[in-house]
This record gives structure tokens, sequence and C-alpha cells, in this order.
């Protein structure tokens, strides 16, 4: 089991005392969520009765602020994210400790946009505007091709080929998508991939907003015991054209039917943009600030 990250800021004491969600007609879009969780705790969390209360403190992780011109990103503060989180994680009786010592659950939490700018735009440029001068050249000659363009455009198309690859391999592993990419690699088709694993593809290469949240074991980390990460949540949502201001709650909002549930690979769910009317009563933060986390992998 991976060490948790060292938090800069633990959060506690969410003391949320008005919340009011009014549903509005907006623009929607697609939350996609993948969530682990081991079946001993689930089974214990959720039972028969229904979720069984358990207390919590945030503590923050990594920002990654991505190559977008999104100014609410970054004006977000980790309090903002904490009290929409809060709001989803009481559906599932997940409730605000007073402090650390406490609380039954550490939830660290990361927030970003994935980096679909690892594939260089000029390389892309480059290689269709050869490309198409290539065929140009051939559709005006009957001679032989230039083989030295055609060399060329192989080359580059090499290079772009392997920041495709790299652009998914590191978009994969934030928002959890590695299981269901191999799954839907070792299908065959006709055509060579299925088409979930173009869906999968083209979700990875677009620039995406998304939150992990990683629930660890609280008690037995005070008590210095190995660290026992009991449930993580990825989710994100298409990031060209909105706000993370906009897109925050409605990402938590699908997000929270998994929180501390285990998801067959990737699943959706399509919901309004913005948050309604909500009013957050007074919040207390309780918290240190020792070391920079490390992200997870």
């Amino acid at each position: 089991m991976m060490s948790p990250f060292v938090p800069r800021s633990l959060t506690g004491a969410l003391l949320i005392a008005t919340w009011s969600l009014v549903a509005i007609a907006a623009e929607t879009e697609r939350v996609a969520v993948h969530s682990g969780a081991s079946e001993d705790y689930t089974a214990r969390k959720f039972t028969k009765e229904g979720p069984q209360i358990e207390t919590y403190v945030f503590a923050e992780g990594k920002f990654f602020g991505g190559e977008g011109r999104d100014t609410t990103m970054r004006a977000t503060t980790f309090t903002d994210i904490a009290n929409v989180l809060a709001h989803d994680l009481a559906n599932q009786e997940y409730l605000p400790a007073p402090n650390q010592e406490t609380a039954d659950l550490l939830i660290i939490v990361h927030w970003g946009t994935t980096l679909p700018g690892a594939i260089d735009p000029f390389l892309e440029y480059q290689l269709n505007d050869l490309t198409n001068e290539f065929f140009e050249e051939q559709a005006a000659s009957e001679g032989l091709p230039d083989l030295g363009k055609l060399s060329e455009i192989e080359t580059l198309n090499r290079t772009y080929q392997m920041s495709v690859e790299q652009a998914i391999a590191e978009s994969s592993k934030l928002l959890g998508y590695q299981e269901a990419l191999a799954k839907e690699r070792h299908r065959v088709t006709v055509s060579g991939m299925t088409e979930a694993e173009n869906t999968l593809r083209a979700e990875l290469l677009e620039e995406r907003y998304f939150i992990i949240m990683m629930a660890w074991e609280n008690q037995g980390l005070l008590r210095k015991e190995a660290p026992k990460l009991l449930w993580s949540t990825r989710f994100s949502m298409r990031a060209p054209g909105k706000n993370f201001t906009i897109a925050l709650p409605a990402l938590s909002r699908v997000a929270s039917n998994y929180f501390g549930r285990k998801t067959n690979g990737i699943v959706r769910g399509r919901t309004h943009l913005g948050k309604g009317n909500v009013e957050y009563g007074e919040l207390e933060i309780l918290g240190t600030e020792p070391t920079e986390p490390r992200p997870s992998k």
C-alpha cells in the first residue's frame, strides 16, 4: 500500500449550518468516474440499514494547474472545493470531524486539469502541412514520389504518435482509466480499435477538469501503523468551453454516488453545470502546513 501524501494543510470541522440546493435547468455535461474501495470497507459502510456514519478531516493534496487560461481554476481555493465536497459527502453519511484526533478518515484531495498540452501542436501542424504538400505534389506530377519528403513525414508521424501515447498514459493515470483501456485493447475488432477505446482515448486527449479523493484510515495513521487506503474516487469532465466554478459542483454531484464504493471500470453520469442556489453556514478550518504533497500514481 502506498503511503499517503503529507498534507499541506488539514481542513477539519467543516461546520456547515445551512444547505439548500435548487436544481436548475441549465447546460449539462457528462462526468466520468472511477472509484475503488476494499470489499470489507464497503460491506461495513453500506449495510441493509443504509450508509453508516463516519467522520473525516480533509487534507489538501496537489493542484495540477494545467495549461488552460481558465482564471477561475486558479482562483478557486481548497476551502471552496472542501465546501462543495462536504455537501455531497454528507449524502453518504460522511460527516466532518471536530479535529483530526477523532476522525475516522483522512481524505486527501487533489484537483486540476489534465495536460493534453504534452502533444506539441506545432508538430501536428507541421505533419499535416507536410503531408498535404506531399500529396499535392504527387497529384501534379507523374513521376516517382519524393522519397526524402516521404521519409520526413514518416519520422514526424512516429514522433507525433509517441507524444499522443505519452499524453494518454499520463492522463490515464490521473483519471483512473488504465484498467478500462487495457480491457478494450484486448478486444479484437475489424478496425483494430473498439468504439469504447476510441471514446476513452478521445477523452484522455482533451483537457479535463478532475478531482481525486483518497480516503485513508485515520486512526491507524495516528497510531503510526502502515497506511491503509480504504477508498479512492477519481472524477472528471471535459474543460473546453467551461470554467471550474460551474464544473466543480457538477463533478461532485455525480461522483458522490460512488464515494466509498467500487465502480466497474469507468462510469458516466450527466448532470447540469453549476450549483444552483447553495447557502453555506459558518466554516471553520483547523490546519497545519508542513511539506509539499506528492501526487499518486
